[in-house]
């Protein structure tokens, strides 16, 4: 399957879309499962669909195994939790496998940390803080001049309670100490439908699906909620630099494989995840996306996802955000 395919797989009634790539292909002549458990997220099958592609020119596929998703994600990790610990069944994760720990804490038969071993990080993709024109600010600082004066008259949309947009606005509102109105909707289309039309105020979208609106002038971007500039974004100025510390959300997706798969076989995939996220051509693919390849060893990654564990458990403890 092409990664170039349309971006939006679905933008109606539900969060994105359901769909969950089970990449075949084989590790010393035996079948290999890649399971993706993110729910309803193009990007993620847009990276699993790059790590597939590109994993057929060194491994040649033999079999395959079969999706495993929805739930918000859960079903395939818990699938995934309970495969044997032997280096062929693999997961494609995101933020999600760290925040569910404390948003959805009663509907996990598995833990994030106890349960998976990191294999690599494999990409990032950036947020954009975009406001419809209706809203009659072009800068951040004008932004945070309205939002001081007039507390509770902005309101910003996401795709549901607990979605990453919610828990960025969250946590931006934590960090500028601005009073923000949260409007959930039933997915991030409808929101965005509404944001363009000058329904609500604005919202964090992924920069890909705001860039359209933004080169047509129907949306206006006043930074990024990441740590640094965005290679996506070069020209667009991060939120910290705008004064507001403490502030570092981007979206995040990797690979990881059941807790006990040994070390040796860890560092084999790592080593070849490293050279397919390196590529010219996967590289080249995620930017259309508005995405940018990376890489970690097994140990950073697993250290990633503990620290991602806690920050999001603070931002959900102190907003009281709860999944829909």
């Amino acid at each position: 399957m092409s990664i170039t395919r349309s971006l939006y797989f679905t933008l109606g009634g539900v969060f994105y879309a359901l769909g969950w790539e089970c990449l075949g292909r084989t590790l010393s002549g035996k079948a290999h499962q890649n399971c993706g458990a993110l729910s309803n997220g193009w990007l993620h099958r847009h990276t699993g669909q790059a790590l597939g592609r590109e994993n057929e020119h060194t491994i040649q596929p033999n079999g395959g195994g079969g999706n495993k998703g929805g739930g918000g994600s859960v079903i395939g990790s818990s699938f995934v939790a309970k495969a044997p610990a032997d280096g062929y069944t693999l997961l494609l994760v995101a933020a999600d496998l760290a925040i569910n720990e404390s948003l959805v804490p009663d509907k996990l038969n598995y833990n994030a940390s106890k349960d998976f071993a990191g294999v690599s990080l494999c990409a990032w993709s950036p947020l954009a803080m975009v406001v419809t024109p209706k809203l009659g600010v072009q800068k951040f600082s004008e932004f945070m001049e309205m939002a001081r004066k007039n507390p509770n008259s902005i309101n910003f949309a996401s795709g549901g309670n607990g979605t990453g947009a919610h828990l960025a606005l969250e946590l931006f509102k934590s960090k500028s100490k601005l009073s923000i109105v949260h409007v959930p909707y039933k997915g991030n289309g409808p929101a965005l439908t509404d944001l363009l039309g000058g329904q609500v105020s604005g919202m964090f979208l992924p920069y890909a699906l705001a860039k359209p609106h933004i080169e047509t002038h129907k949306l206006i971007i006043l930074g990024t909620p990441g740590a640094r500039r965005s290679t996506a974004m070069p020209q667009i100025p991060t939120l910290a630099e705008q004064g507001i510390t403490g502030l570092d959300v981007q979206p995040w997706f990797g690979v990881v494989a059941p807790k006990l798969t040994p070390a040796s076989t860890l560092e084999t995939l790592n080593k070849e995840i490293t050279t397919i996220m390196n590529s010219n051509d996967v590289r080249a693919k995620l930017k259309e996306l508005g995405a940018e390849g990376t890489s970690s060893s097994p140990k950073e990654f697993d250290l990633f996802i503990s620290d991602e564990i806690k920050r999001w458990a603070q931002v959900v403890s102190d907003s009281g955000a709860t999944a829909d």
